[in-house]
């Protein structure tokens, strides 16, 4: 789908899609064998939850994100710019030899893993997409699925990371006649969004509730659990919008009946959309007298926001507390240097009290009744974050603001050098 977001995300990533294409033709040039030694040094990435490990392993990239070695994707995801070089091998490796490019993986999952081969409650095993068939070829299946073959004991369960699109009964029955039997599955995949206008026009997913709805029925046609990635914060829109569709997101999932909902509000990293305007458009005069440049602050959500959200959900639907996951709420979980969300000082006490309440209330009620210590006076946070959505109603509804600030990108990327003609934004 072109798309005038897809044209903005593309120039964003040129100079990694440069980095990613020299290697790739590189490694062209090379046997496999030659590859495979090359990427010895490749390791997965491991990070340690309460009940779940993460485990990020290397591959030939996203395919949404990499069409032709050229690089676009979901406007507010960078998984992959410190990695585009190895990503590059790798898909050279792919195409010459599935068989080692399976070997480098498994390699780098056991080198992360050498001192953790007792498994959490779950063990998620993250790629781009578990079901594309390029990234995740058979040879990669069978031995990565086999999870009896890495650890001391059988995990519990395991989360494998998907693209809702991607979902079909025949991939759904590969991966449980692969896993051990009794080992509990979760397909886990990204929605970001219900508003269809924002998801595809603005983050760039190209993904259509219909694929949604079709994937979710599958899952559970199969008796797998369902889990579902959305955002607080959409890059650049207002606090106010970004709680009205963080809200109807998490409603609209509980009326599909996803068993879990991975709540992720946004951070900035670099290359994506919430990185451009801030690196950019954070001192804009037309953005300022909005809100939306908000100098240090821009591009990421405050964490009211966050709290408030989560706030009006229980308010609603108190039943759906066991049914939400608050995640990325810290930078260390990441392996791309990342800024989170927070308030209007980034070192103030009320920060941390909040992010507390977010994580570790124990009912809604606890929650809700934390409303007025949220907002005292201890600080000025509160006060400028009121002000700040006062400031903020004049920009109007998402498609609003997302016009609003395309046009100030377009106008910056002239300024830096664009001189392609620019495709109509969607309305």
């Amino acid at each position: 789908m072109d798309t005038l977001i897809n044209q903005v995300m593309t120039w964003i990533w040129k100079p990694i899609s440069q980095i990613y294409d020299d290697a790739y033709e590189e490694a062209r040039n090379l046997k496999a064998i030659e590859i495979y030694n090359g990427l010895a040094e490749v390791e997965a990435g491991f990070y340690k939850y309460p009940s779940v490990n993460l485990n990020i392993l290397p591959s030939s990239g996203c395919s949404h994100r990499i069409k032709n070695n050229i690089m676009s994707g979901c406007s507010m995801c960078n998984y992959q710019s410190d990695f585009a070089k190895s990503e590059g091998y790798m898909k050279a490796l792919r195409e010459k030899d599935a068989n080692l490019y399976t070997d480098v993986i498994i390699r780098a999952f056991k080198k992360a893993r050498t001192d953790n081969l007792i498994p959490n409650k779950k063990e998620m095993l993250s790629t781009y997409d578990g079901f594309d068939s390029f990234e995740m070829p058979n040879e990669l299946i069978d031995k990565l699925w086999d999870v009896n073959s890495f650890f001391k004991e059988q995990p519990f369960g395991v989360v494998v990371q998907v693209r809702a699109e991607s979902v079909t009964e025949e991939k759904l029955d590969k991966l449980i006649n692969t896993l051990p039997k009794r080992t509990r599955i979760t397909v886990e995949f990204g929605v970001e969004c219900s508003n269809e206008f924002v998801r595809n026009n603005w983050l760039n997913k190209n993904t259509f509730n219909r694929q949604i709805e079709e994937a979710i029925r599958l899952v559970r046609k199969k008796g797998l659990t369902v889990q579902c990635n959305m955002l607080i914060g959409m890059p650049g829109l207002t606090e106010e919008v970004s709680k009205k569709l963080a809200v109807e997101t998490i409603f609209y999932l509980d009326d599909l009946k996803v068993d879990k909902i991975v709540v992720l509000p946004l951070n900035r990293k670099k290359y994506t959309l919430q990185w451009f305007i801030y690196e950019h458009l954070k001192d804009n005069k037309n953005l300022k007298e909005l809100g939306i440049a908000q100098e240090e602050h821009t591009g990421i959500p405050w964490l009211y926001t966050v709290y408030e959200t989560i706030y009006q959900v229980y308010l609603s639907r108190p039943y759906l507390m066991p049914k939400l996951l608050i995640s990325q709420m810290s930078e260390s979980n990441n392996m791309i240097d990342n800024d989170i969300c927070y308030n209007k000082d980034s070192k103030c006490i009320c920060n941390g009290e909040v992010k507390d309440i977010i994580l570790n209330h124990k009912s809604a009620e606890e929650l809700l009744m934390f409303k007025d210590k949220v907002y005292n006076d201890s600080c000025s946070c509160a006060d400028s974050y009121f002000k700040l959505l006062k400031l903020q109603e004049k920009a109007g509804d998402a498609k609003n603001v997302a016009y609003i600030i395309m046009d100030e990108i377009k106008k910056e990327m002239m300024a830096l050098g664009y001189t392609e003609k620019f495709i109509d934004m969607s309305r």
